[in-house]
């Protein structure tokens, strides 16, 4: 609870914040986008939750799954401990968020101001179990006032940063010499009464670049003029208030004449938007499904535009939100919540499983550069007769820091021999999909390849090389799940006959306990999740290694 408590506040509650002109000061260049702050001794985070009581708890009934706190009472105390933990433990009273466009590929950061009270190696160990690889780098600049936290998206985790090279990131951030800029001053003034801030402004050179590259939204929006309205936006403020409920946003034109047109775009988006909503690709429940969504988002357009499109107030657009307007947005977003929770739910029990499919993957991979040639490891081995002896799944063994387990396995010797029986209730953790209920959880593998002479499966205990997969190797799939699982060692996997049928829709088939779909493996090492609504041609054009289809992988696969 602590640790998620900790990312929240570093990287949710800075994306809506701001603070005091002497520090943000620090962080204005040319480039900067965004600045925000949080004061954490600022937010009564007990009174917020109490005075939204009802909402409160409507929200927490929306959450699937069992333990989810429901009572008020119970979420203030975990949030006050979430805070003393930040405040306390960490020593983190305040945090900025920075959007800075100069940073090349890092284009943000975290920064805390140095009050001498925060535990820098702490805050490393706090980390250190969510981020394994790791992916963020935590350093401090060359004056010791601040401590930074950067992502290391940029980096392989083997990677070894210098002092000199960390110094260099946080120089891209906080200069020596900030910039004067009067549209951030102008949007931190515009919300200074609140405790919790975020204001951003474009560059003088990104406003330029839009208004002669003249933009266009996608259609059907395409005909709607965003570059003129972005053009002349000089600064956006939000304050938030979270003890009182309340809510400011203001965003400042070139004229009065912008910031009419701008809420005219803003309500023809929403209004047309709304009434030709497409059919989202979400879970239904025994509440609220797709078409429960269209109506509900179209019942509610006035109140929707009411409650997101600012006022024109002269050149400034203005939106206000207090309790009223916050309990309006929660009853209309309610059913929709519960409907998106639960695909996010959904989402994340299948990691574990995609994180195993990527490390198979992989080992294929591995065995192809070992091997030589660029070959793939067969569906499964063969005796000289042709006669199949021990499936894909112990070849790929070595590659899984397995080795021992392969040593010990006689491959000259059916999978099913007296000396092999022995090995069927030690299957390595990684053949495992975690959704799986059925089988044996020590023998039995859902993990597959698809057979046939199409596929990338031929079962000719030779193995196809790369070259062969014509289509592409991003276009073509090498490991699925197996609607019903089969003993790890066993050369048995699914049959195209039975893959060609769909997801789902044979014992022996493609299909998985997962909610709507299977977690495949690509030739190329991209693991992505396949609809069980895939139309039976597009199945069939990303299993064939060689024919010839233009698959679009947009509505079928995530």
């Amino acid at each position: 609870m602590q640790r998620l408590t900790l990312l929240f506040a570093l990287f949710l509650f800075p994306l809506t914040t701001l603070a005091d002109e002497a520090q943000w000061k620090n962080f204005l260049q040319e480039e900067t986008l965004l600045i925000a702050h949080v004061d954490l001794s600022k937010i009564d985070i007990t009174k917020f939750l109490q005075s939204n009581k009802t909402l409160v708890e409507a929200f927490a009934k929306t959450l699937p799954g069992e333990g989810v706190m429901t009572d008020v009472r119970q979420i203030a105390a975990a949030a006050e401990l979430g805070k003393m933990y930040l405040t306390t433990t960490l020593g983190i009273q305040e945090a900025y968020f920075v959007v800075n466009l100069r940073m090349s590929t890092t284009n943000f950061a975290v920064i805390l101001p140095q009050n001498g009270k925060i535990k820098v190696e702490t805050l490393k160990a706090a980390l250190a179990p969510i981020q394994p690889d790791p992916w963020l780098e935590i350093t401090s600049s060359r004056d010791n006032k601040f401590v930074v936290v950067l992502p290391r998206y940029f980096r392989t985790r083997d990677d070894i940063i210098t002092d000199e090279e960390r110094y260099l990131l946080v120089d891209r951030i906080i200069l020596a010499t900030p910039l004067d800029r009067p549209d951030f001053a102008e949007a931190f003034k515009a919300v200074e009464s609140a405790p919790v801030k975020v204001a951003a402004a474009l560059p003088g050179f990104v406003r330029k670049v839009v208004k002669e590259t003249d933009p266009k939204l996608p259609s059907p929006f395409h005909e709607l003029d965003i570059a003129t309205p972005i053009s002349e936006l000089r600064w956006l403020a939000l304050g938030i208030d979270p003890g009182a409920s309340k809510a400011y946003f203001s965003a400042m034109m070139t004229s009065d004449a912008a910031a009419s047109n701008v809420e005219q775009i803003l309500q023809k988006l929403i209004t047309f938007g709304v009434a030709n909503v497409p059919d989202f690709d979400i879970p239904t429940s025994p509440y609220f499904g797709r078409q429960d969504l269209k109506e509900n988002l179209i019942k509610n357009t006035d109140r929707i535009c009411a409650l997101l499109i600012p006022k024109p107030e002269g050149k400034n657009l203005v939106l206000r939100w207090e309790q009223s307007q916050l309990n309006e947005m929660f009853e209309m977003a309610a059913p929709v919540l519960e409907v998106i929770t639960k695909k996010e739910v959904d989402r994340l029990e299948r990691i574990p499983c995609a994180n195993k499919m990527k490390a198979l993957g992989l080992a294929f991979h591995n065995y192809a550069d070992v091997k030589g040639n660029l070959t793939f490891p067969p569906p499964f081995s063969v005796d000289e007769s042709g006669k199949p002896l021990h499936s894909w799944r112990v070849l790929v063994l070595p590659y899984l820091d397995q080795a021992d387990l392969y040593k010990q396995i006689r491959l000259d010797e059916p999978w099913d021999s007296e000396h092999n029986k022995q090995f069927h209730d030690k299957m390595p953790a990684i053949f495992r999909c975690p959704a799986c209920t059925q089988g044996n959880p020590k023998r039995d593998t859902t993990y597959c390849m698809v057979v046939g002479d199409e596929t990338i499966g031929v079962p000719d205990g030779k193995g196809v090389t790369i070259p062969k997969i014509t289509d592409g190797t991003s276009n073509t799939i090498l490991l699925v799940e197996r609607k019903t699982p089969v003993c790890w060692m066993a050369p048995m996997d699914v049959l195209q006959e039975h893959a060609y049928l769909g997801v789902n829709k044979h014992e022996s088939g493609i299909g998985s306990e997962h909610v709507g779909g299977v977690t495949v493996n690509f030739a190329d090492g991209s693991v992505l999740f396949l609809k069980e609504t895939v139309e039976l041609k597009l199945l069939k054009a990303v299993l064939t290694k060689a024919g010839g289809e233009t698959v679009d992988r947009r509505g079928f696969l995530e």
